[in-house]
C-alpha cells in the first residue's frame, strides 16, 4: 500500500469510494432515498468544491495498492480554536476494514497536522450509531469532547460526537504496523 496526497484527476475515484462507505456505514441513518440516489454525483460535487484549487491549509490523502483506490483521508488545518485541525473525512473500502489502511492515514494526516497547524489538536466528528468507528477512534485514543446533532444531505437529525486528541504528536508517534 502506498500513499500520496490526492489531486483533481481523483475526484471521480474519490467520490465512488466515499459514496460506497456512506452506504456501508450510514444505512439506517442517513435516508434510503438519499442513500439509492445519487450519491456518487453528490459526493463528486463536495469533491470537486475541494480539490478544483490547491489550497494549503487542507490534504486530502488516498491509500493505493496496484493503482486501486483503497481508502482516503481529508483534514483542513486549525478549524476550531480548541480542537485544532479537522479531520473530516476518513474512508476505507468496506471489504478493507480490520486491514490497517485506516490507522495509516490517519497517522500520515496527523502527520502533516505536525507540519502544517499551528494547534497541536485533531478532532472530527462521528455519528453515535457507528459502533464501529467509535471503537477505531477510542482505540487510537481519541476522547469524545462534545456531541451535536447533524443535519445531513436527505433530512433528518442524527446525534453525533466529536472526538478529539489534544496533541496530535502522540497520534503521529504511534507505530504504524496494524496490531
Amino acid at each position: 500500500m502506498s500513499v500520496r496526497q490526492a489531486s483533481r484527476q481523483d475526484i471521480p475515484a474519490i467520490a465512488q469510494l466515499h459514496a460506497r462507505s456512506w452506504r456501508h456505514a450510514y444505512r439506517g441513518a442517513l435516508s434510503e432515498a438519499y442513500l439509492a440516489g445519487d450519491l456518487e454525483q453528490h459526493r463528486q460535487q463536495v469533491w470537486q468544491a475541494r480539490l478544483q484549487v490547491a489550497d494549503p491549509t487542507s490534504l486530502c490523502l488516498l491509500a493505493e495498492a496496484n493503482g486501486q483506490l483503497q481508502g482516503f483521508s481529508y483534514v483542513q488545518a486549525d478549524r476550531h480554536p480548541h480542537w485544532g485541525s479537522l479531520l473530516d473525512n476518513l474512508h476505507v473500502d468496506p471489504d478493507l476494514h480490520r486491514t490497517g489502511i485506516g490507522k495509516q492515514l490517519l497517522l500520515h494526516t496527523a502527520r502533516w497536522c505536525m507540519d502544517n497547524a499551528t494547534h497541536p489538536g485533531l478532532h472530527l466528528w462521528v455519528l453515535q450509531s457507528n459502533a464501529q468507528a467509535l471503537a477505531f477512534y477510542q482505540a487510537l485514543g481519541a476522547q469524545a469532547v462534545s456531541d451535536d446533532v447533524w443535519s445531513p444531505p436527505g433530512g433528518g437529525a442524527i446525534p453525533r460526537f466529536c472526538y478529539a486528541w489534544a496533541d496530535v504528536n502522540h497520534l503521529a508517534d504511534m507505530p504504524a504496523r496494524h496490531p
